[in-house]
C-alpha cells in the first residue's frame, strides 16, 4: 500500500503527525485531482459514524458501492462497442483505484482504536489483513493457526496475519461466515458488532446484519456468546438470536442456516420480494419485476443450481416468465387465462 493511502486514512481518524500533515498538504497541491479525491473521501466519511469518537466507512458501504460500480460498468460495456472507452463518474473511478485500499486500511485502524485493554499496544503492532466478497461471491481462507473460514456474499473479515504474539485469537466480521476453528489453548473470539463469540475449537456460523442483530449457529463443539451483559452457552444444533440486548436460544434447521457454505440454497416463505433479494445476493444479479407475483408457498431447495434452473422452478409457482440478459433479470407476470365458453 502506498504511503499516501495510509496518510489519507489517518487523516480521517485524526491521528496525523506534524510531518504527515506536511506530506499530505504537499501531495494535495501537486494536482487538482489529488485535492478533489481527498475532499470526496472526507465528505463520504462524514456520514459513517460509530459509537466511538472515530470515523470509518463501513465495510458494507464499501462492498455495496463496489458492486454498484461493477454493475454500472457491465451495463455500459453491453451498450458500447468494445473499442470504445467506458466512461465512469469521477467519484467511482478514484474510489476503485485509490480509495479501495484506503477503506480497507480504515477498517483495521478503527479496530486498533476499539481496544482500550492491556493488550492495546500489542494489537496496534499487529499486521492486519482484510478479505471481502461481493454479491454472487464466496471466499474460503485459512488463518495462520489453521482455522478455516468461508465468507458468504457481501461479507468482510479482518484478522491478524499471525496470532503468535497475542494472548487470544481475534477476528472482526461484517456479514456472514462459517468458521472451523483449530483447537488451541488460546481462545478464538469473533467480534461482530456488539456481539462477542468465544470458542477454543469448534465449527459455527455467524450472520451479522447490524451491531445488535446477529445470529450464531453451532455445528460442533461449544460456543460462548456475549452481548452487553447478556450471555449464553451454545451446544451443537443450537442457534443464538441476538436482538438488541437480549439473546434467545433455539434449535435450527442446519440446511436452511448453514447450507449456503455447501452451495445449498433453500428458499421458503410467501414473500417473493424476500426471495428476490436472496437471489440477487446469491447470484450477483439485479432482478426487475413487471406485475404482481402472487404470494404462495415458495418452498424449494437447490443444490449448486444455476440461476436459470432456479427461475424455471419458481416461474411455475409464481406464474411468471423470465429473461436473462447478463447480470440483469426481467420477470413478467403472465396474464391469467380466461376460462373457455362451452
Amino acid at each position: 500500500m502506498e504511503e499516501i493511502d495510509i496518510i489519507i486514512a489517518k487523516s480521517i481518524l485524526g491521528t496525523l503527525s506534524k510531518e504527515e500533515i506536511i506530506v499530505l498538504d504537499e501531495w494535495r497541491k501537486k494536482k487538482g485531482t489529488n485535492e478533489e479525491m481527498v475532499k470526496d473521501i472526507l465528505e463520504y466519511s462524514k456520514d459513517k459514524k460509530t459509537r466511538s469518537t472515530y470515523t470509518r466507512p463501513l465495510f458494507k458501504d464499501y462492498i455495496l458501492l463496489k458492486q454498484e460500480v461493477q454493475n454500472s460498468l457491465s451495463e455500459e460495456r453491453e451498450k458500447t462497442n468494445l473499442n470504445k472507452k467506458v466512461r465512469i463518474s469521477k467519484f467511482r473511478f478514484w474510489y476503485l483505484s485509490a480509495a479501495a485500499s484506503v477503506l480497507m486500511l480504515l477498517g483495521s485502524l478503527f479496530y486498533f482504536e476499539m481496544f482500550k485493554t492491556s493488550e492495546s499496544k500489542i494489537l496496534r503492532e499487529e499486521e492486519w489483513v482484510t478479505k471481502h466478497t461481493l454479491s454472487g461471491q464466496k471466499l474460503s481462507l485459512t488463518l495462520s493457526d489453521g482455522s478455516k473460514i468461508k465468507l458468504n456474499s457481501n461479507a468482510a473479515i479482518t484478522y491478524p496475519k499471525s496470532f503468535k504474539d497475542s494472548q487470544v485469537r481475534h477476528v472482526h466480521l461484517e456479514g456472514e461466515a462459517f468458521f472451523e476453528v483449530a483447537k488451541m489453548e488460546k481462545p478464538f473470539i469473533v467480534y461482530s458488532g456488539n456481539v462477542e463469540t468465544k470458542v477454543l475449537g469448534t465449527s459455527f456460523n455467524i450472520k451479522k446484519e447490524s451491531d445488535n442483530n446477529v445470529d450464531i449457529a453451532v455445528l460442533t463443539g461449544k460456543v460462548n456468546v456475549q452481548n452487553e451483559g447478556s450471555e449464553v452457552i451454545l451446544l451443537p444444533g443450537q442457534l443464538a438470536t441476538v436482538r438488541g440486548n437480549s439473546i434467545a436460544k433455539t434449535p435450527f434447521d442446519e440446511e436452511e442456516v448453514i447450507g449456503w457454505k455447501d452451495g445449498i440454497l433453500k428458499l421458503s416463505g410467501n414473500d417473493f420480494n424476500t426471495i428476490k433479494n436472496e437471489l440477487e445476493i446469491w447470484y450477483g444479479v439485479k432482478i426487475e419485476i413487471s406485475g404482481d407475483i402472487i404470494e404462495k408457498g415458495f418452498n424449494q431447495t437447490y443444490d449448486n443450481a444455476p440461476l436459470d434452473r432456479v427461475l424455471e422452478g419458481l416461474s411455475f409457482i409464481g406464474n411468471f416468465d423470465y429473461e436473462i440478459k447478463g447480470k440483469n433479470i426481467f420477470l413478467k407476470v403472465r396474464e391469467k387465462q380466461m376460462p373457455m365458453e362451452n
